[in-house]
């Protein structure tokens, strides 16, 4: 069973990554979701309302350590240590945060920005609609690496597909 920790967000953003609608989705699908104490207050969803739909109130450590998937929708820099371990990473439509320009190439206009390291681990799959750049227009130097593989569509569809060809293994 899949595990999905969904983790309360930064002081100044009001979004949530997963409301609980959502959450009680995941939970029909079969999978267990936590959500850190208070995540959804300014998103106007208390903890009860994911109580409710069957989500688990979890502190962040617990999370962090044993989620089998972790939703945010600001940077956090929890898992760059354990990326050079990691064995696949599906990335599902991010450009900037994880192009590589940001930590070795002093003249693009995202050095210095904090990127998760994905180009680190073994293989990593990129998702997108497109190869077009994100917001701040430059190639991504992640989809041109050895390791990384394009997975172009829509997210949805090609999760759902990926889904199903794993049970079908």
């Amino acid at each position: 069973m899949i595990t999905v920790g969904v983790l309360k967000e930064p002081s100044f953003e009001s979004r949530i990554s997963l409301l609980a609608a959502e959450a009680a989705a995941l939970i029909k699908a079969g999978m267990t979701v936590w959500i850190e104490a208070g995540a959804a207050m300014k998103a106007f969803c208390t903890d009860a309302d994911y109580v409710t739909v069957g989500a688990v109130i979890k502190s962040r450590t617990d999370m962090i350590n044993t989620a089998d998937v972790l939703l945010s929708i600001n940077y956090n820099d929890i898992g760059n240590d354990e990326f050079p371990t990691t064995d696949v990473v599906l990335v599902l439509g991010a450009n900037d945060v994880v192009n590589p320009a940001a930590e070795n190439d002093p003249s693009s206009p995202i050095y210095g920005m904090k990127i998760l390291d994905v180009g680190k681990a073994k293989l990593v799959i990129v998702n997108k609609r497109t190869m077009k750049p994100g917001y701040a227009s430059i190639q991504n130097q992640l989809f041109s690496q050895a390791n990384t593989s394009m997975l172009f569509g829509d997210a949805k569809d090609v999760l759902q597909q990926l889904i199903a060809a794993i049970k079908a293994i």
